[in-house]
């Protein structure tokens, strides 16, 4: 009766957020009862919200010598996920769902991992079974609009992004993704409007001057284009994609030795970036340092880079 009377003192301190407490609790009602298998579960609860994941998952495992729940086989996964056992953590998600297919969050962290291992087709299978389960939750849209522009499918994560909006995602990461896919589609308006809000509702969120950036290079004001990207270099001056895009616009702008210049620093922040070998090729090329530029054509083209004819003609020995 003791154990009881302790175990459920511990559930009102944990439904009170105070978690030491409960914690306190559940070890007590153990010490005296360790086969009140419930005070396991909820001791690995509170574990998880002190993010001390590996006491969460022994936790866990003494509740499942008798009890397997698809909450608990879930939250053994959420733990994995924060230890970085991606596989682990899948397999226990796909699991919960087979005890339980109305749970939602667990479809929806299969399809974050999916995503993150680049398996989109497999996360936009999640993301929708989560959402047939529960259509409420704007992070299920959202995700699976990455998912959609990361695959080129720009028209389905705009409708992705603008459910996910009006159910109130008001994120400026979620506005940039929207002004990306705008600007993919050549709906430079509503390009327009949504990196603009973006930056005003936050204006250190980089990758927004870079989408910024890329609306004026489709409007072929280049001149802007360098604006914004500087912009968002005072706030990441290392940014190499910022500092590639920034020598584009000055290529095209004629500006060659500032293209130069914003090549030549990406390269020293990565040796092995292919485009930047490209893009500065290019450069050489126009400052007639035809050496130059063919040999950063060579390591473009040994990095994946497929060279125009014209080019392999022109460095011909």
């Amino acid at each position: 009766m003791l154990s009881f009377n302790m175990y459920n003192t511990g559930v009102s301190y944990l439904k009170n957020n105070n978690i030491d407490s409960a914690l306190y609790c559940f070890s007590k009602s153990l010490a005296i009862n360790p086969e009140l298998s419930k005070a396991y579960y909820n001791s690995a609860y509170c574990y998880y919200i002190l993010r001390d994941y590996d006491n969460c998952l022994r936790n866990i495992d003494m509740f499942m010598k008798n009890n397997i729940t698809a909450d608990c086989v879930y939250l053994r996964g959420r733990c994995n996920h924060h230890l970085g056992n991606l596989e682990t953590a899948l397999a226990d998600y796909y699991n919960a769902t087979i005890i339980d297919g109305n749970m939602d969050m667990a479809y929806y962290y299969c399809g974050v991992i999916n995503f993150e291992s680049g398996d989109y087709a497999k996360a936009i299978s999640n993301f929708s079974k989560a959402l047939n389960i529960n259509g409420k939750k704007y992070v299920y849209y959202y995700n699976r609009g990455c998912c959609y522009k990361r695959i080129g499918e720009y028209e389905l994560a705009i409708n992705d992004f603008i459910k996910a909006l009006s159910l109130g995602d008001n994120s400026s990461q979620l506005k940039n993704n929207l002004a990306f896919c705008y600007m993919k589609t050549r709906n430079v308006r509503n390009a327009v409007k949504n990196v603009n809000e973006a930056l005003g509702t936050d204006s250190a969120f980089v990758e927004t001057y870079n989408t910024n950036g890329l609306v004026s290079y489709l409007m072929r004001n280049m001149k802007q284009m360098v604006i914004q990207l500087t912009d968002g270099l005072a706030h990441r001056p290392n940014d190499i994609v910022l500092l590639n895009n920034r020598g584009v616009a000055y290529f095209e702008l004629g500006n060659y030795e500032s293209a130069l210049a914003d090549f030549d620093k990406v390269l020293r922040l990565n040796p092995d970036d292919a485009e930047a070998y490209f893009n500065r090729g290019n450069t050489k090329m126009m400052l007639r340092d035809v050496y130059g530029a063919c040999s950063d054509w060579h390591q473009a083209q040994s990095r994946g880079i497929e060279l125009q004819e014209w080019i392999i003609e022109e460095c011909e020995p």
